[in-house]
C-alpha cells in the first residue's frame, strides 16, 4: 500500500500535522506559557512552567490528563499534593479543584483536556493573529495557595498517579508495544515501535492524536503519505482508514484516543492479570 501512496505536499501536511516549534506560545499566567494543539474531541496544551510558580486553585468542567515531560511539579488536587515527574500521569476529573506548584526548577507537561476547550482555541487564534494580551498578573492575596497542604501518602499517590514505566506492556503486533493509561474521556497509549514496521490500514471510530516523542515515521491517510518527526503532532479523524510505517529508527509515540478505548482497557487488564 505504501508504494501506491502519494507524498503529501507541505500544504497538505500542514493541514494534518502540527510542528510544535511553529505554534505561537500563549501566556496563561505569569511563569506559564503553552503551545496549544486543538482537535475535535480534545485540546492539547504543551506547557512550560517556570520555577517557583504557584497557580490559584480552580476547577472546570473538562477532564484534564497531565503527563510529565521534563522536570517536576506538584499538582494540588482536592487538598492533597501529588508530585509529578517526567514519565508520570495524573488524571484530574472534571469539577475537581486543582492547581500546579513548581519548586526551584522549571518543568514541561502536556495537558489533555476533554471535551475540547474552545477558550484555548480562542487564545491560540489570538496568538496567531498577534492580538493575544500578555498574561495578567495575579493579585498578591490569591497568588499562592495557602501553605500547609498535606502531601499524598504513597497509597494515595499510587491511586491517582501512573508511572508509565511500571505499566505492563501490551503487544499490539510484533515490534509494536504499548503502555496504556486510561481516563474517563480519553485513552493514552505510550507506544514503542521497532524500525521497519508496516501497519495494515485500519480504522476506528475514535479520534486519534499522534504525538511523536522520538524518531521519525510515516503516516498514511486518505491516499497520502505524511512524514512525521519528533516534536510534531498529527490529528487523525475517526472512521478514516490509516496506517503507520517506521523507517530505520525506533520511535516513541504518544497516541491519545477519544472517546476512551474500552478495547485497550481490556488489553491492559489482561496484561495486569498475567503479571499476577
Amino acid at each position: 500500500m505504501v508504494d501506491e501512496l502519494v507524498k503529501a505536499t507541505d500544504e497538505e501536511k500542514a493541514g494534518l500535522v502540527t510542528r510544535l516549534g511553529e505554534v505561537p506560545e500563549v501566556d496563561l499566567m505569569p511563569g506559564v506559557k503553552t503551545r496549544i494543539v486543538p482537535a475535535q474531541n480534545m485540546t492539547l496544551s504543551f506547557a512550560h512552567i517556570g520555577p517557583n510558580v504557584s497557580g490559584t486553585p480552580h476547577s472546570h468542567e473538562y477532564e484534564q490528563v497531565i503527563v510529565g515531560l521534563a522536570g517536576k511539579i506538584d499538582i494540588l488536587l482536592s487538598g492533597l499534593l501529588y508530585a509529578i515527574s517526567a514519565g508520570e500521569v495524573i488524571v484530574v476529573p472534571g469539577g475537581a479543584e486543582h492547581t500546579g506548584i513548581t519548586g526551584d526548577e522549571d518543568c514541561r507537561v502536556v495537558e489533555i483536556f476533554s471535551p475540547a476547550r474552545k477558550d484555548f482555541e480562542e487564545k491560540l487564534a489570538a496568538a496567531k493573529a498577534g492580538t493575544a494580551p500578555s498574561a495578567a498578573s495575579v493579585p498578591a492575596d490569591v497568588a499562592e495557595p495557602e501553605n500547609g497542604y498535606p502531601r499524598a501518602t504513597e497509597d494515595e499517590w499510587a491511586a491517582m498517579v501512573t508511572r508509565v514505566e511500571e505499566v505492563p506492556m501490551v503487544e499490539l503486533r510484533p515490534g509494536s508495544n504499548t503502555a496504556i493509561v486510561p481516563a474517563n474521556n480519553v485513552t493514552l497509549s505510550f507506544l514503542h515501535l521497532s524500525p521497519g514496521l508496516k501497519a495494515k490500514p485500519h480504522s476506528h471510530p475514535h479520534e486519534q492524536v499522534v504525538v511523536l516523542l522520538k524518531g521519525e515515521m510515516e503516516l498514511a491517510l486518505d491516499g497520502k503519505l505524511y512524514r512525521v518527526y519528533a516534536g510534531e503532532v498529527g490529528v487523525l479523524p475517526g472512521d478514516v482508514p490509516h496506517s503507520g510505517v517506521t523507517l530505520d529508527v525506533e520511535c516513541d509515540v504518544l497516541d491519545i484516543f477519544s472517546p476512551a478505548r474500552k478495547d485497550f482497557e481490556e488489553k491492559l487488564a489482561d496484561a495486569r492479570a498475567q503479571q499476577r
